[in-house]
């Protein structure tokens, strides 16, 4: 899969990276930790109406009381449509924060977007060729049912380890990640020997023709 990465979740990449290198993992955090959030949320739509009737049960002596006093209902209609706005704010706050959440892999590249607050976006870059080891953890009665859990990345010379949490089958993407870590080390070496011995012939042919001349 190719795409301009970096357009579509606004942050930038080395200039050879960009357009041409494949996706090879995108994945964002498993939907089941975000449960009580979204629970949340609706019992916070629905509250309005749950008040509403617990005042007509309250008032049932003089059912119409509510109902007839304009200011009375001027007052809910104002709360609500606060309230509701306050909600709906919370509820698009959460979805930002779960959509540019995101783990980006491609054939160079790890990337490790975390959306801390909609104001506050923290974005990490790593060269597959300087991991040096790639763990996942699942831990719990939840992630071990729903199978998801945390990779955990150890890059070289870095004092603490790159958490990402709640990926889906962390098992199988930490293994994919270090097979393309292995290639990425793989093509560098290639890259490398190509490179000595492209020089090797340069500087033989230089030696050999300083000593023709001489």
């Amino acid at each position: 899969m190719t795409k301009d990465i970096s357009k579509e979740y606004y942050f930038s990449t080395p200039d050879h990276q960009q357009g041409d290198d494949e996706i090879e993992i995108f994945a964002r955090p498993y939907i089941i930790p975000y449960t009580p959030e979204i629970l949340f949320i609706i019992v916070l739509f629905l509250s309005p109406a749950l008040l509403f009737l617990i005042l007509q049960i309250t008032l049932k002596n003089s059912p119409q009381l509510f109902i007839e006093n304009r200011a009375y209902i001027n007052m809910f209609i104002l709360g609500a449509s606060g309230f509701y706005l306050s909600v709906g704010f919370f509820a698009l706050a959460e979805w930002i924060n779960y959509y540019y959440d995101v783990l980006i892999v491609t054939r160079s590249l790890l990337i490790d977007i975390k959306q801390r607050t909609i104001f506050f976006r923290e974005i990490s870059q790593f060269h597959l060729k300087n991991i040096e080891d790639v763990r996942s953890q699942i831990k719990g009665i939840l992630p071990t049912l729903f199978a998801y859990g945390n990779i955990i990345v150890q890059t070289a010379g870095a004092q603490e380890n790159r958490l990402i949490e709640d990926i889906q089958n962390p098992q199988k993407v930490s293994s994919k990640i270090i097979k393309l870590q292995e290639n990425a080390r793989a093509g560098q070496k290639q890259t490398i020997e190509n490179d000595v011995e492209k020089l090797f012939h340069i500087g033989e042919k230089k030696f050999n023709g300083d000593k023709n001349r001489s």
